[in-house]
């Protein structure tokens, strides 16, 4: 159209996406004066030999003005980019036909699933920071004790259990803080503390004994891993049901039904058990497919309260992913006075499509 003027601004949520913008078609006739400089500053994309005349009808992008038949076919280096079309008042140009499209950043040398390998630890002892992932849910009115554990996916969104949240209520994004980083309760050694945005409950969560007990919280502000050594695991391959491997579980849970919560993040090793050894330690139960069971029955080590919503990690190519989100264990009972001897977790696999579903606006590392 002639005589016009509008300006337009876009800009990707995420701070580390580019904005690719190409057109299909393109005709803005120019002028037949040649001024010295555009008035704004902005300069015309053409050559030298081809700047005899100036772009009165223009598309501008950024600070580049595109005109005649030779349209904008770019990538921005940032998150942003400004649009600007101006017209004259002769009808003569054809007009253009573009489109803008959101590209995901590659964080750069960012690698999920690696661990730290400096101070290796097993089984129930002391760790230290060795799984960047790994996240404390602290939910007020508590201050610095996780009520619930959980992981970090891609650089905006935690993976943790959906009874964390939603049982006897429903827990607001406002209570809910995300603790990385860290490794001794309440002693101040590098960790992070991040607001929730918002808290996505998978829709057939009804108890965590029926299955799909798997929630997601978004991070108010994304991680920039290029400037943190905050690292997300990775998602597992699917299809894989992963039984009979061993599996790592961490959190800062009690070590025994009469303790108190750690104060220092601790992990074990566990095997993963197929579903006849699962059906003995929970007859009656009725496992679903979303559930997938690990511990070692006759010793009592385990999850215990406290580690509800942490991830469960195997060794998987060169990287660690999650294949489980710790959901129930049993009882105490007369012959199992430690934790959950044998414990009950959401399936990471059977829930990855509902996952990637709801993260798609993150970007995450590869393996």
């Amino acid at each position: 159209p002639n005589g016009q003027r509008c300006e337009l601004q876009l800009k990707a949520d995420n701070e580390l996406s580019k904005i690719e913008i190409k057109c299909t078609s393109f005709l803005l006739v120019e002028s037949g004066k040649r001024k010295k400089d555009n008035k704004d500053g902005s300069k015309d994309n053409r050559s030298n030999d081809n700047r005899s005349n100036v772009c009165n009808d223009y598309l501008q992008i950024n600070d580049i003005r595109y005109c005649d038949t030779k349209g904008p076919d770019l990538v921005t280096s940032g998150n942003t980019v400004f649009i600007k079309f101006e017209s004259d008042r002769n009808k003569r140009g054809y007009g253009f036909s573009c489109h803008a499209k959101l590209i995901p950043r590659e964080n750069e040398g960012c690698k999920c699933g690696q661990e730290r390998h400096e101070n290796r630890i097993v089984d129930g002892v002391e760790s230290q920071v060795q799984y960047p992932w790994m996240t404390g849910i602290v939910i007020f009115p508590a201050r610095y004790i996780p009520s619930c554990g959980g992981a970090l996916i891609n650089d905006r969104w935690v993976l943790s259990a959906a009874h964390c949240f939603s049982l006897k209520y429903r827990i607001f994004p406002g209570l809910v803080t995300v603790l990385l980083n860290e490794h001794r309760i309440a002693v101040e050694d590098g960790e992070t503390w991040h607001a929730v945005r918002q808290i996505i409950v998978h829709p057939m969560f009804k108890s965590f004994r029926k299955g799909y007990d798997v929630a997601l919280l978004e991070l108010s502000e994304p991680i920039n891993f290029n400037l943190s050594d905050t690292r997300p695991v990775c998602l597992p391959t699917p299809g894989q049901d992963y039984e009979e491997a061993d599996a790592k579980v961490m959190g800062w849970g009690k070590t025994s039904w009469d303790e108190s919560p750690s104060k220092v993040l601790l992990e074990v090793t566990i095997p993963i058990l197929n579903i006849t050894q699962c059906s003995l330690v929970y007859p009656g139960l009725g496992l679903m497919h979303t559930m997938i069971c690990a511990g070692s029955p006759h010793n009592g080590t385990g999850i215990c309260r406290g580690d509800s919503g942490g991830p469960m990690i195997t060794h998987e190519d060169g990287h660690f992913v999650q294949i489980g989100i710790a959901s129930f264990g049993r009882a105490r009972t007369e012959l199992h006075d430690g934790c959950s001897s044998a414990a009950v977790f959401t399936r990471v696999t059977a829930v990855l499509d509902w996952i990637i579903n709801n993260t798609k606006n993150a970007n995450t590392c590869s393996p």
